[in-house]
């Protein structure tokens, strides 16, 4: 036995189960967790060294089938069926069992060595249900552990397991009587399973492929043979099979396997079981008369989103204006110990300034994070995604679509890819070209900023209508979409309601943190970078010397006239229009002044491809060197001034820009991957002339009352 031989651990398992924070108490790392369905949308991997074995521990995306409905079900059974795994580990919720056991009679029919996981058996216990561990496992003929992954309980044990079934159980899973059809399937499975293991690729379970063939899963014979003959075989022999099944069963094959695969659930949990795992769901299904109430619904969901957003903005501009402050003396500390010249401009104005007017957002976006982690955890947001069915089925979608867009007021990199778990391409688009109205996180800094600037105490309120606007604005474009380009028929939306759990100050401070750490980490990269490139950019090349006019005369600090500042703003602005930054904005200028911009918050859409945070820093070091009145003051004071020459009208139209254009590079790269180039195109042209057209709407019509 070569102790040093890596061993290839899958772990399957419906959404919403544990099987992430398993992967995650197993190997170490910190994958995403919530308490709704969706989190896992494409299979990540991570070692585990145990007892001198290495495990390579695969976590698939949450799936209730293999049967290839949706993206995250096909690179499931893709990854079983072509990389063959030492031992699949089904998590299953305990307390949910009629549900998780699907994908467990998918898992036996494939003939995979198999290890069954009870997960939040805490749960189980506190509620008083009883389960058979043992006769679980003896009727399925695979080991069965109990564990609570989200404190370790039973991780060693189940890592035991897996060494053990990997070194001494070679052989594939025989099928369990527990789990076989009637006389009349089992008998044409036989003869397809027989066919199968004669003509086809013998590395794929013939069982398995059986049952998916005899379910009208057909594209499954490309993976049997290449052979168009024996391809012909298959299919004929497959077709006589279901005939016979319609003939004794009265219905489709594939109906009538569904239903004796469901009847053969509800007697296995009925054999192991004491206790319905509805017991469990009382108190959750008692809350949801009142949270999913056809009536209160919407407007609890709303009201509970306004609270976020007031609570974002009010309660973070207290420590906001305290890191606001220590940038200040940060810069002046630079500004008064090191010689003036090129490196304390650089750091004072594109570093600090550059960096640090992002920074101070900290708060806001820890605030944002805390809430959208709260809920995730409580299970509110799987309610949120239910009483918005209706909503989504008038938009052409299904109720599944709102889980993406509910990510992406987080980001909008996993909201695009969180679209595989929908069922069909055209939902898929559609859902796609939709997350963009919904307001990712990077975008709050620049909502802030503006905010705060010009509308001081209102800003919850202002930021909150923004967020509204971006939603309204979807449901419409979903609205034109559906009836000009995407028709056709929804499939109907049957989803999991997990029952209500407390957070845990664990969990939620880890959630945050992650989500927080992402944004502390494009401070000390792109931001940094853009904003080093941007000062330089802003000061090079610089303005021949006969043209500055002396600059200003050396204006003695003690004899400053206001005509003096004035003058030297002038000629500040002279030596910025000068620069690469300030010729770009200005050949930009022509295009976006009906909309109020000036050139500088031109340039800062401009940068804002990148990233939305680098909207903020832009403006900050566009701004500081724009200031030569000698003291130091914040980017919002510097949007405040009347010298700025943004008005509050054009401030919105600004936000409207920024809430609808292109989200960032990172987003237009997921959607080349999620749906191709041509769609990718397509969305880039799409948001950023529809933002424009809005933003125009805005301060045009605007002007005429304002």
């Amino acid at each position: 036995m070569d102790k040093q031989r890596v061993y290839n651990v899958a772990l399957a398992g419906n959404p919403n189960t544990g099987k992430t924070s398993t992967f995650n108490a197993i190997t170490g790392l910190k994958q995403r967790v919530g308490n709704f369905s969706g989190v896992t949308v494409e299979k990540k991997t991570g070692k585990r060294d145990f007892k001198g074995r290495r495990l390579l521990m695969v976590d698939l995306p949450g799936a209730y089938g293999l049967s290839g409905g949706t993206l995250d079900e096909r690179v499931a059974a893709d990854y079983l069926i072509n990389h063959t795994p030492d031992l699949v580990v089904n998590v299953l919720d305990a307390g949910n069992l009629d549900q998780g056991l699907y994908l467990t009679t998918h898992l036996v029919d494939m003939g995979l060595p198999l290890v069954v996981v009870l997960n939040m058996w805490d749960e189980v216990e506190k509620s008083g249900a009883k389960i058979d561990i043992d006769k679980f496992s003896k009727l399925v003929g695979v080991p069965v552990i109990a564990t609570s992954a989200h404190n370790g309980k039973g991780i060693d044990e189940l890592l035991d397991t897996i060494i053990f079934e990997i070194e001494n159980k070679k052989s594939h899973l025989p099928h369990p009587e527990v789990f076989r059809y009637n006389k009349d399937i089992e008998l044409e499975l036989e003869k397809l399973s027989q066919l199968v293991a004669e003509r086809g690729d013998i590395s794929i379970n013939p069982h398995w492929a059986a049952t998916e063939l005899l379910s009208g899963n057909m594209k499954v014979i490309k993976e049997l043979t290449e052979d168009e003959e024996i391809s012909k075989i298959i299919e004929k022999k497959t077709s006589d099979s279901r005939d016979k099944i319609i003939t004794s069963q009265g219905v489709e094959a594939g109906i009538a396997m569904e239903s004796e695969r469901y009847d053969c659930i509800d007697r296995f949990v009925s054999a192991i079981s004491q206790q319905s795992s509805l017991h469990r769901m009382k108190k959750s299904i008692k809350i949801d008369m009142i949270l999913t109430n056809r009536y209160l619904g919407y407007p609890i969901f709303l009201v509970v989103m306004w609270l976020l957003f007031t609570a974002t903005f009010s309660l973070g501009d207290y420590p906001m204006s305290w890191i606001e402050l220590g940038v200040e003396k940060l810069q002046v500390l630079i500004n008064n110990y090191l010689p003036s010249g090129m490196v304390a401009d650089l750091l004072s104005e594109g570093v600090i300034g550059g960096v640090g007017s992002v920074i101070v957002f900290l708060p806001n976006i820890l605030i944002l994070f805390l809430g959208i982690s709260l809920l995730e955890t409580t299970g509110y947001m799987a309610r949120a995604a239910f009483i918005s069915d209706r909503l989504m089925h008038s938009l052409g979608l299904h109720g599944r679509s709102f889980i993406p867009l509910l990510t992406g007021f987080g980001c909008s990199v996993p909201a695009i890819m969180a679209t595989r778990t929908l069922q069909t391409q055209r939902e898929r688009i559609l859902t796609v070209l939709l997350v963009p109205f919904m307001s990712c996180s990077a975008k709050l800094p620049v909502y802030v900023l503006f905010v705060g600037s010009f509308w001081g105490e209102k800003g919850g309120n202002i930021i909150f209508l923004i967020y509204l606007i971006g939603i309204v604005l979807a449901v419409l474009v979903a609205k034109v979409f559906r009836k000009f380009m995407m028709k056709g028929d929804i499939e109907p939306c049957i989803m999991e309601l997990p029952p209500y759990r407390l957070p845990s100050l664990k969990s939620v401070s880890f959630h945050t943190w992650e989500r927080t750490k992402v944004y502390l980490m494009k401070m000390g990269g792109v931001i940094l970078i853009g904003s080093v490139l941007l000062w330089f950019a802003a000061h090079y090349p610089q303005l021949p010397e006969k043209q500055i006019d002396n600059q200003t005369t050396q204006i003695n600090a003690d004899s400053l006239t206001l005509l003096g500042v004035e003058t030297a703003v002038n000629n500040n602005s002279e030596i910025l229009e000068y620069s690469i930054i300030g010729r770009i904005g200005k050949a930009l200028e022509p295009v976006f002044s009906p909309l109020g911009f000036n050139w500088q918050m031109d340039v800062s859409l401009l940068s804002g491809f990148v990233a939305k945070e680098v909207v903020v820093s832009t403006l900050g070091v566009l701004y500081e060197t724009g200031d030569s009145s000698g003291k130091e003051r914040s980017l919002q004071e510097a949007l405040q001034d009347k010298s700025s020459g943004i008005s509050p009208l054009a401030a919105f139209a600004f936000l409207i820009f920024v809430l609808l254009y292109t989200p960032c590079f990172a987003s237009v790269a997921a959607t080349r991957r999620e749906l191709g180039i041509k769609w990718m195109w397509f969305t880039i042209f799409f948001q950023t002339g529809l933002a424009y057209i809005c933003a125009l709407l805005v301060f045009q019509i605007g002007g005429l009352f304002f």
